[in-house]
This record gives structure tokens, sequence and C-alpha cells, in this order.
């Protein structure tokens, strides 16, 4: 917890990560081998172990960010044209199909389109619409809900609402495809 905290503020990375996962092996190595007191050992032991959490959950965030697309970045609140392909099962809402569409450029759009046709797993879409970026918003309860965050667990770093689409390709044959259909 400490490393992904020290990581998401940009204060540590990848070097850093490697740096602690080092430091924490020669502390631990000394402590073995040269400390014979149990109580110094035990305090070497869990610097060892604040270390070393630390490196993997830096080396955790670094490596889980989502991809960036400056063309796409640019043009947020505008209407623009994607081409990607679904690689989740639609989100089913009462007034529309929610399709995640990973790009080429690795990023994903959650586009929000008409309830028919139907799309399925792995078909390649051409979507339009207007570009957002998602933002928190209260619930019925009146409790905040950062969808955000939310959408960024899933990989999501942006939506296409009321938006149009059009089949490119159909999908090819997949085991999920054909679990899921």
């Amino acid at each position: 917890i400490l490393g992904v905290w020290f990581a998401s503020f940009e204060l540590l990375s990848i070097p850093s990560s490697v740096f602690l996962l080092f430091l924490s092996a020669v502390l631990g190595l000394y402590s073995f081998f040269f400390v014979r007191e149990p109580h110094v050992r035990e305090l070497f032991f869990a610097l060892v172990i604040v270390f070393l959490s630390t490196s993997l959950g830096i080396a955790r965030y670094d490596t889980h960010k989502l991809p960036v697309d400056r063309m796409l970045e640019g043009s947020v609140g505008s209407k623009v044209e994607v081409v990607g392909k679904v690689v989740e099962e639609p989100k089913i809402g009462s007034t529309y199909r929610g399709y995640v569409l990973e790009l080429d450029s690795g990023v994903k759009v959650l586009a929000r389109v008409n309830p028919f046709p139907a799309y399925e797993f792995g078909d390649t879409l051409s979507v339009w619409g207007k570009l957002e970026l998602p933002e928190p918003f209260l619930t019925p309860e009146g409790k905040l809900f950062d969808y955000p965050s939310y959408l960024r667990k899933e990989g999501v770093s942006y939506l296409m609402s009321f938006a149009s689409a059009d089949i490119v390709a159909e999908s090819s044959f997949s085991i999920q495809g054909m679990l899921f259909h």
C-alpha cells in the first residue's frame, strides 16, 4: 500500500522500486550473516518487509498505468470517430448497450450506443460521438460515486454517450466469445 501511495503521487518510480528491492536484499543478508542480537535482527527484518512491500507496490502501480492516446486526449469534448474491438461483454442499460472498445493504441473507450443492433465480443466497431472523460456523480442515496476511479480499475479512459456505431468486422472464433454467446 505504501508503494502504491508513493507512486500515485509520482514520488517514486521503477528505478526507486529496483533500488528498494536491492536495499531489502542487502539488509536481509546483512542481518542473517552479521547481526546476532534478536531485537536488532527483528528490526532489520521489519525494514526488509517495509522496503520489499514498498518496492512491489511501486512496481505494481507503474505496470498498471493506462495507455495514453494523444489524439484522443486533445479531442475531449469534441465529436470524434474511433475504431476498436469489443473486448468485454456489453453493459446493458435500459436505453443503451455499453461496449468497451480497445483501440489500436491500447486505450479503452466505453461507448454507449442504441441497444439494437447488438454487437458481440470480438467485433470491430466504428463509433462516433462526443468524447468525454468520466466524472464523479451522486448516487440515488446521495453518496458521491468516484466513476473515474471505477473505470480506471477497468482500464477505461474515455466515455462516448449516445454514440452511433457500425460494425467494421465481425468477430472471429474465440473461446471467450463462444462461452458468452
